[in-house]
């Protein structure tokens, strides 16, 4: 059965899909029966950025806390990255003027939990086409468009590609 996000309403209002954010925190379902949840903290810490706290529990036992350092308030986007029919976990680390930079952590169905993704390149926006990840970031006017394939919980890139807008068009 297919991992899923459930849309969840507090003091009757629903904000953003599949979760309702609160202050400095957020509470997500997953699973069919509703059988995870997480809680996802924003800290502040004092040289102005924040420690991001991802924690996943299976009825009230901790299955996993995943923390990491960011100096933007951004939310966890859920997407199945690696289209296998689980929701996987993206989270913004920085921001540049044009794009975010993100981590991704795969849903494993073995183990229960998410594992971080593994890869030697920035990601920013990405898109998941045809058992690939497709990664695009800014190279001056243009982009520069690389694809990864899966191998586990790793991308391998393939292929990678400058795309200069064309100067004659008009």
């Amino acid at each position: 059965a297919p991992f899923v996000i459930y849309l969840i309403y507090v003091n009757c209002v629903l904000c953003k899909a599949f979760v309702h954010y609160q202050e400095l925190c957020a509470r997500y379902y997953f699973g069919k029966e509703r059988e995870y949840w997480a809680d996802y903290q924003l800290l502040p810490m004092d040289d102005g950025s924040y420690q991001m706290r991802f924690e996943l529990f299976n009825q009230n036992d901790t299955v996993q806390t995943l923390i990491w350092d960011s100096y933007f308030v951004k939310y966890p986007e859920f997407v199945d990255v690696n289209e296998d029919g689980y929701v996987d976990m993206k989270v913004v680390i920085d921001s540049v003027p044009a794009y975010d930079t993100v981590e991704l952590y795969i849903w494993d169905e073995e183990k229960n939990c998410f594992q971080e993704v593994i890869c030697e390149e920035q990601l920013a926006h990405i898109e998941s086409k045809e058992g690939q990840l497709w990664n695009w970031t800014r190279y001056g006017e243009g982009y520069v468009l690389q694809i990864f394939t899966w191998k586990d919980n790793e991308l391998i890139k393939v292929s990678e590609e400058v795309i200069m807008p064309d100067v004659n068009e008009e």
